[in-house]
């Protein structure tokens, strides 16, 4: 059902050449003095009356047998390419509701929101969603929600790639409680594990990241790699990442469905306080720069109070 469209969209539909340079120079003008104006309208002229016209041919072949000529080239140039970090540059975040809270206990609201994300995975996965229709009418492309869950963007020196993993590897998730991580599976014999079954192993994970038992500094720092410039945290990831138990424990992160951090801090909002939203905000794009994993597709963060948000990789 959530694909029953995909076959009766339209293509992309590829504008002429004149008309592309036409906005262009229409959209430039605000930003260019008068004489760098008409340095770019025969600029345009050139390009249309010159190599333009090749480069419109072989654009128009991608576009014969392509659904979209632009996606591909989008992903790839606009984001596996870019070099910068990922923090702030690329991921963006959501909020929870804050007029409502559900719980202030941290264990039932992350053991809560993990089950209905499993459970909406499912209903993605056997294609039980309905597609989303422009005033109930007009179908929506429905391909994104295949990346919803199991993807990570892997570092690499000049262009990042993305993995994505099916159902059968992505039946756990990953839980970061103070600088410790631990691997929660949410299946049992084919059984999707209940609420209370779930909330059992978050307690339990609590339970043994007591400040009692202090975390080795560098293994409490580590999702601060996933902050680095992308060539960098590309040769740093080759370099240590792909062999060896380093890479056992990399697989298991790659693989899992999402990652959930549990924060030691509340989040709190105030009608009163014009910073408490920002607060939050900043919280959940960058954290303190080494409490996110900004490589995975989608981080569930649980506030100690209870509030949730997440971050989320741009690219997929």
């Amino acid at each position: 059902m959530l694909y029953s469209f995909q076959r009766s969209l339209p293509s992309l539909p590829l504008p002429a050449l004149g008309d592309t340079l036409s906005r262009y120079i229409q959209s430039v003008q605000p930003l260019l003095t008068d004489e760098e104006f008409e340095k770019m309208k025969k600029l345009a002229y050139d390009f249309q009356n010159g190599v333009g016209r090749k480069l419109q041919r072989y654009l128009f072949l991608k576009y014969l047998w392509s659904v979209n000529y632009v996606s591909d080239w989008w992903e790839q140039y606009v984001y596996l390419r870019g070099r910068s970090s990922l923090m702030i540059n690329s991921s963006y975040y959501a909020l929870d509701a804050m007029f409502y809270t559900m719980t202030e206990h941290q264990v039932a609201r992350t053991a809560s929101i993990i089950h209905a994300m499993m459970v909406y995975k499912k209903l993605l996965e056997s294609e039980r969603l309905e597609p989303l229709l422009l005033r109930g009418l007009i179908p929506l492309c429905s391909s994104q929600y295949e990346r919803s869950f199991g993807t990570t963007r892997i570092p690499g020196i000049e262009q990042d790639t993305l993995r994505h993993v099916d159902r059968e590897e992505s039946r756990h998730v990953v839980v970061v409680c103070q600088g410790r991580y631990y691997t929660v599976p949410l299946y049992s014999r084919g059984r999707l594990l209940s609420l209370m079954e779930i909330e059992g192993q978050i307690q339990r994970i609590l339970n043994d990241s007591m400040p009692d038992r202090p975390v080795k500094n560098g293994e409490q720092k580590l999702p601060a790699l996933t902050a680095m410039k992308r060539d960098e945290w590309g040769r740093i990831y080759q370099t240590f990442f792909t062999s060896g138990q380093n890479r056992k424990a990399m697989d298991i992160l790659e693989k899992a469905a999402f990652v959930v951090f549990l924060d030691e801090d509340p989040a709190i909002y105030s009608k009163d306080d014009d910073t408490s939203l920002e607060k939050m905000g900043h919280s959940l794009l960058h954290g303190t720069g080494c409490n996110r994993w900004f490589d995975k597709g989608t981080t569930l963060v649980v506030f100690s109070n209870g509030k949730i948000g997440f971050n989320i990789e741009h690219s997929w």
